[in-house]
């Protein structure tokens, strides 16, 4: 018989053979299990060609050998070969990065992997007695930093995040404190338990909302937290929509979110100050935490409760109110964890006649950025708002000078450059606060790069208002999030 025969072939990295099978066999000693049975196995769950959620993901386990070097290398009371050359913790780290790397590309989910929700739950059969539980809490943290690190890699945008998750210990009816020698049986088994188990949630869940009830399949690869946040957000008055005044966000000392700004966003596509107030600062702290080269643009938001100040101030051709406006631009920077000065790209969402906008003074570019999804067909059309715009980057330009900005006194010579965006239609209902939004969120300073994946789809803005909400709302700087999801549990 030919034990190294070919049995099982998925892709051309994973194979299995007949002599990896004779662990499962029910007659066979005890042994541990082939690490390429686990192996395929992990592809198996994953099975990305088939199933497009990813409320899963299962890494294969040929990572091991190069995760357990890592870890010795970082621990100095392991004992080592002195005729071995030892090798630095950072060599093997890369290793280890690498071959998750190549997981992600061989499942074929390096794109969905980035936007999948995280959370830490350690699954093991055998009970560890308190001597030794530590060792194991301290083993998980350093596998946590090292994934953190390979999220980096692909630019997740939690992967500074994870490090701060506390370990959720999952209790089973069987366990022991023995050392087994099936262990790898029980890995198997609660990958796919833990698979159903997450499946089943969501298409289990009853939708109280009729906006989730019509939209839940644009939440695919979204948690179950995810949906029933989003349902209970969504409720509206002929649902007996309860508590329209309930705060469900809290940012930095001032920046309010409640319940009816993300029910008018989800259903009727109404962006308050609130919202794009909360946005700004959000956008802002991500900028902050964001692990980048020294080549890479540092943008910078304006919140938006000075319009009014603004357009105040405009009307009277800057003669009144204009300390006002300055006072509140003021504040909020001081209010904000990210320097404005460092910012080659300053980003200003604007309003003018209920029409929604986004300025951008690209200090890089030395031009003034104009983004807007109406499609203006006259030149009488647009003057109003190019006015508009040169008016209130005077305003501006007193700011910065004030700031003694290097390039303050260049501001005003910039030109006004139009930004072509794939979406523009007539200004009534052409959801212009809506697209400011994304184009806050996706414009990197240059001309339309990042805007290509907005299309007249209007599906495409259901799933940005759905994002929008959730990045707010379950980010770690909202202080009513445990309060939220306490409410939504209830």
């Amino acid at each position: 018989m030919l034990h190294s025969e070919e049995i099982g072939k998925f892709e051309s990295l994973l194979m299995i053979t007949r002599d990896d099978t004779t662990s499962l066999a029910p007659t066979a000693p005890a042994q541990m299990i082939k690490s390429n049975i686990v192996q395929c196995w992990s592809f198996l769950m994953n099975d990305s060609r088939l199933k497009e959620d990813l409320s899963c993901f299962f890494f294969g386990i040929d990572h091991i050998r190069s995760l357990e070097l890592s870890l010795r290398s970082q621990d100095a009371s392991q004992p080592t070969d002195k005729k071995t050359e030892v090798k630095s913790p950072s060599v093997y780290s890369q290793k280890l990065n690498q071959a998750w790397y190549d997981w992600i590309f061989l499942c074929d989910v390096k794109e969905k992997i980035k936007t999948s929700q995280l959370t830490m739950q350690y699954l093991d059969n055998r009970e560890y007695d308190d001597r030794h539980k530590p060792f194991y809490i301290i083993l998980g943290s350093i596998v946590v930093e090292e994934m953190s690190n390979f999220l980096k890699r692909i630019n997740h945008e939690k992967a500074d995040e994870i490090l701060e998750y506390e370990f959720d210990e999952v209790n089973f009816k069987w366990k022991t404190p023995r050392y087994t020698l099936d262990c790898g049986v029980f890995a198997m088994i609660h990958m796919v338990v833990r698979k159903l188990e997450k499946e089943k949630g969501v298409e289990d869940m009853i939708c109280v909302s009729d906006f989730l009830k019509k939209h839940k399949e644009v939440m695919d690869n979204m948690s179950l937290q995810c949906y029933q946040v989003i349902d209970y957000l969504a409720i509206n008055d002929g649902e007996n929509f309860p508590n329209k005044s309930e705060v469900v966000g809290w940012f930095i000392e001032s920046i309010e979110i409640v319940r009816q700004d993300c029910n008018a966003l989800l259903n009727e596509w109404k962006v308050s100050s609130n919202v794009i107030t909360a946005w700004s600062n959000h956008l802002n702290n991500i900028e902050m935490e964001k692990d980048r080269s020294e080549n890479d643009l540092v943008r910078y938001f304006f919140g938006f409760d000075f319009m009014d100040a603004l357009t105040m101030c405009l009307k009277a051709h800057g003669k009144k109110g204009v300390t006002s406006l300055q006072k509140l631009w003021i504040d909020w920077n001081t209010s904000q964890s990210l320097d404005l000065d460092a910012a080659q790209c300053v980003y200003i969402p604007l309003n003018l006649e209920y029409h929604y906008f986004l300025v951008v003074i690209n200090f890089k570019d030395e031009t003034i950025d104009h983004l807007d999804n109406t499609l203006y067909e006259t030149n009488e059309e647009y003057e109003p708002v190019e006015s508009f715009i040169l008016e209130t980057v005077i305003q501006v330009q007193k700011l910065f000078k004030k700031r003694k900005h290097p390039q303050a006194n260049d501001m005003l010579t910039y030109k006004l450059r139009i930004i072509e965006l794939p979406f523009q239609k007539e200004r009534e209902d052409n959801f212009s606060a809506s697209y400011r939004l994304l184009h806050m969120k996706v414009y990197d300073g240059a001309n339309g790069i990042g805007l290509g994946t907005i299309t007249e789809e209007f599906a495409r803005l259901i799933h940005h208002h759905i994002r929008l909400v959730l990045d707010l709302l379950l980010y770690e700087r909202n202080q009513m999030k445990q309060k939220l999801l306490t409410n939504v549990e209830d």
